[in-house]
């Protein structure tokens, strides 16, 4: 379960029914400043990765376009097996291997 979830300041996730679920989880929302979506410069790279995969698994099927949502989970899935290696972690400085994409 993540710790935190950071968005663009969107009322949608600022207000509302998402941010009462994540409170109830103990999940920290965290938002960019209005207008500046530079600041969530990995998660859009992340995005568009995921867009691009999700296109190229519809072209290379020749599947129509309402099955978007299932190339979409298919490469978040896949993305997700990818591991990488994080920042040391504080307590113990050693690297731990996790993966970037938890959508």
């Amino acid at each position: 379960m993540p710790r935190m979830f950071q968005c663009d300041f969107d009322s949608k996730f600022l207000g509302g029914m998402v941010n009462r679920m994540l409170r109830q989880h103990g999940i920290r929302l965290r938002a960019s400043s209005p207008y500046h979506q530079s600041s969530n410069g990995l998660v859009e790279n992340h995005w568009k990765t995921a867009v691009r995969m999700a296109r190229g698994f519809l072209s290379e099927a020749r599947l129509p376009t309402h099955y978007w949502f299932h190339a979409l989970r298919t490469a978040t899935e896949r993305m997700n097996l990818l591991p990488i290696q994080s920042v040391p972690n504080s307590d113990s400085q050693q690297p731990i291997t996790t993966t970037p994409y938890e959508l």
